[in-house]
This record gives C-alpha cells, structure tokens and sequence, in this order.
C-alpha cells in the first residue's frame, strides 16, 4: 500500500482520513502538533501514523523526514489541505523524490500573485514588505474610503488580518505588525475595506474545466466566521454569480490550474463581487467538506479522498460526485461557534448531537474572544438547518469564567 504524508489538515477532515486513503489504497502519514488536539480527536487519530512536527517550523519537517528515512520508505507522495502550505509541500517533495499537487498551487496560495493574475475581479490591493512600512507612500490610499484591510499575503483563517484606520495609517500598520512579532510573514497586502455579503464560490477544476458545485453564504462576528449556508446559489443575484464564476474560470486559465478543488471567498458589494481569498487546492474548511457531502448525497470520506488525489492523480482519481443523486443539493447549515470573552476551557459539554458537530479548543488552554480570528473557534456543527439550531441550544462551555453559552451568529 502506498503512503502520501499529509502536512496541514483540519480537524473536520482529520475526523476521515484514514478511511478516506484506505479505501483508495494508501496509507497516511500526517506531520502535525498532537498538542493542538483536543481530547476528542483521540479517536480519530490513534491508529494513524502520526509523527509529532511543528508544520510551521520547516527546518524541523525537514529533518524529521531526513533523519527517520525508515519511516518514509514507501511514501509516494505528499500533499495538504492548507493553501499556505503549498509552497512547502512543493520543495519537500522536490528534495525527497515524492509526487506533489503541481506546482501552480504554490503561486495560487500567494495573494499577490492572485491579484495579479485576475486584477480586474481583485479590490484595490498595496504589497508591501514589513521592513517597508516607513518609506510606503499611503496617501492615495484615504480614497479607498476610512479604513483599509492589512493581511498577510500567504496565511488563511484570518491570521494577522486586521482593519485599519487610512488616518494615520503608518502609524497604526507599524503597531500592528509589531504586535504579530513576525508571526505571520513579512509579506503583506493592503486592501480596499469593502462592506458586502461574504460568499464562497465552491468547486473544483479537472482537465482545465471548472466545476461549480454551489455558492456559500459565510456569517461574521468580526474577523471570526462563524457560520456558513450552503448552497445559496439560487438567492445571490444572476449577475454576481455569472462574474464569480468567471474569475475563478480565468483564474484557472491564467494560472495553469488543471486539476485541484477550489474555495473562493468575495466580497458582493457595489452589485458585484470582488475576490478576496482563492484558497485553490482545496476544499473549504471548518465544515465545508461534511456540508458539500450532506448536500450532494454523497459519503464524507469518499469526497475527501477526492479532494486530496485530484492534484495528485488528476481524471484517475475516482470523483463520488459523479455518482451523486439526481436531484437538487439539499440545504445545510454549519455554526463555528467560540466564546463570548477571552477564558480557559475546562470542558466542552454538549448533548449527543443529531447532526456533525468537531470540537477545536483545547482543554486546559485559554480561547481567544470570538471576533478575533478563525483561531477563535471552540467548536463546529453541520447538517439541516433544524437539527444543527437545537443542537446548539444544549451546548455550554464550562471555562474559568464559568458557564457561557457559545457565541455565534446567524445574520
């Protein structure tokens, strides 16, 4: 049985793994931080074969790999579920021998690189380096309106993202990266802050042709996602879908992309959308990947097999898709909920659930205030939309603070 090593992987998707290779006829092996699970992911990951790496410190992947060579003597390929990731999966592979996603999703993950490929479909964008910031000339930037969004240019999840003031901005974009302590790279964008509808295009691109599967509705508490609709395609307006879907055609095309999912974030504002985040290479996290299941009938496992031989097999690897029922995709709900106040976890009680539901904190550790990022996550739930809401309704977060109840929202 051949091995793929897996460098970046959720914990939704982490849930089906093993029965996702296997039933393919490959083994995984996936690097990671054991640490970063909870309690409940314990099943999930003890039969895997799992070699306890910072993914974020290559240098320590790298001499995991070079100094164990026993332990990767079969491994044929390698791959991710994180866009950022690529660009690392890339040179391992080249230095190790192994098979890799091409390489067109090593440019795709820098969000510079998207901007320049499809400018016309991209707000108004400055990149920059960190080590810049006092020789930018920031003073056409006051008509992209009072703020402007800062981000990393290769992170996801929000990380180090942050809406500044165009007042004074040098002055504010100095106290923010310094507050990162180099955390998230020294690659950065500024974007026009646009106030919008927040959708997510999905699907995936074989043989060139892109595939669309169906349009996401995301809900905020700001800078946290905290639940997601899908598909919405039929309530978002002709115009903005027939624009979406082209970006993410040209996208490909100008790219290079042939084989690969996709999970494209815009922005609908001003009666059109604006892509802000092409996550190619993937699925979409959070609960995405159990959503698209439920909605298009089909097993969770075989989907994610998909998801990750597409770049590596191309049209060989078997789509579950083809196979789905003949009829419209059924409509899911997914809530990404945190908690109301920075505490520390002490225990997750929630009622057996009738519907997914994914822990993410950690017990023991303290959880960021929800609106911070999407490393404010406590926990996900999916399915209908009936079942996911009094599911909700049962879940309490008892944490240092006492008991809370999670926080999201649905708007």
């Amino acid at each position: 049985m051949k091995t793929i090593v897996i460098i970046g992987i959720g914990n939704v998707a982490l849930k089906y793994l093993d029965q996702a290779l296997h039933r393919q006829g490959y083994t995984p092996i996936v690097l990671g931080r054991r640490a970063a699970l909870c309690k409940a992911m314990a099943p999930y990951v003890s039969g895997l074969q799992w070699y306890d790496v910072d993914p974020e410190d290559e240098r320590a992947v790298y001499d995991e790999i070079r100094l164990h060579p026993a332990r990767y003597e079969a491994v044929s390929a390698i791959t991710t579920l994180y866009d950022e990731r690529f660009p690392q999966v890339v040179r391992l592979g080249q230095c190790f021998g192994w098979q890799t996603p091409p390489p067109c999703l090593a440019q795709l993950s820098a969000k510079r690189q998207v901007q320049a490929w499809v400018p016309e479909y991209s707000p108004p964008t400055l990149s920059f380096q960190a080590g810049e910031i006092d020789t930018l000339d920031l003073s056409a930037l006051a008509q992209w309106g009072k703020q402007v969004v800062a981000k990393p240019a290769l992170a996801s999840g929000g990380l180090g993202a942050a809406h500044l003031p165009t007042r004074h901005l040098h002055t504010h974009l100095r106290t923010h990266l310094a507050a990162l302590q180099g955390a998230a790279g020294n690659e950065w964008l500024l974007q026009q802050a646009l106030t919008g509808r927040l959708l997510s295009f999905e699907g995936y691109v074989a043989d060139g042709e892109v595939h669309g599967l169906g349009i996401s509705s995301r809900s905020r508490l700001g800078l946290t996602e905290v639940a997601n609709r899908y598909p919405v395609g039929e309530h978002v307006p002709e115009a903005v879908r027939d624009l979406g879907w082209g970006c993410i055609r040209a996208l490909a095309q100008r790219s290079g992309l042939r084989f690969g999912y996709f999970h494209c974030e815009f922005i609908q504002a001003n009666g059109r959308p604006w892509l802000i985040d092409a996550n190619a290479g993937r699925i979409g996290g959070a609960t995405m990947l159990e959503q698209i299941a439920c909605a298009h009938g089909v097993n969770t496992a075989d989907l994610l097999a998909h998801v990750l031989l597409l770049p590596l097999l191309g049209s060989a690897a078997p789509c579950p898709l083809d196979a789905a029922p003949a009829r419209a995709p059924a409509p899911t709900l997914g809530i990404w909920y945190g908690s109301p106040v920075v505490a520390r976890l002490e225990q997750l009680d929630v009622p057996a659930p009738q519907c997914c539901h994914t822990q993410f904190a950690v017990e023991g550790h303290t959880v960021p205030a929800i609106g911070t990022s999407d490393h404010a996550w406590v926990g996900q739930l999916s399915g209908d939309a009936d079942t996911v809401l009094q599911t909700i309704k049962g879940i309490t977060l008892l944490t240092d603070q006492g008991r809370l109840k999670p926080a999201y929202n649905l708007s």
